[in-house]
């Protein structure tokens, strides 16, 4: 950086308090020439609330990907026999019948109405 071919740089990184709470930090460092000398204006920012709340931000969407991911399937099948709901049943036809019509061949289906268990 010194030599001039660098004019900035950013550098991220951890450090331990003395009380051993970790402290992010983001140091910029500057390429200048001070009175016909060149030198490195740097600054130290302490990022730790930002980063810990990005890591809270990604452990929840995590959490809210698994949660949509639940409530997807439970949306989709019966809660009790596990099988596709009238809605995805419906769409599941269509691609069969688009199948069968494809292919040329007759479509199958088994009736599971006749299985229910009550």
């Amino acid at each position: 950086m010194l030599l001039g071919k660098v004019k900035a740089e950013k550098y991220e990184c951890r450090g331990v308090k003395s009380d051993g709470n970790i402290l992010y930090l983001n140091i910029y460092g500057t390429y200048i020439v001070y009175k016909e000398r060149p030198a490195i204006v740097g600054t130290i920012i302490d990022n730790t609330i930002q980063e810990i709340a990005h890591q809270r931000i990604e452990k929840l969407n995590k959490r809210l990907k698994k949660f949509n991911r639940r409530l997807k399937q439970l949306a989709l099948r019966d809660l009790h026999t596990g099988l596709y709901n009238h809605c995805c049943l419906g769409e599941y036809i269509e691609t069969e019948l688009y199948r069968a019509k494809r292919y040329d061949q007759p479509p199958a289906f088994c009736n599971y109405a006749r299985y229910r268990l009550f």
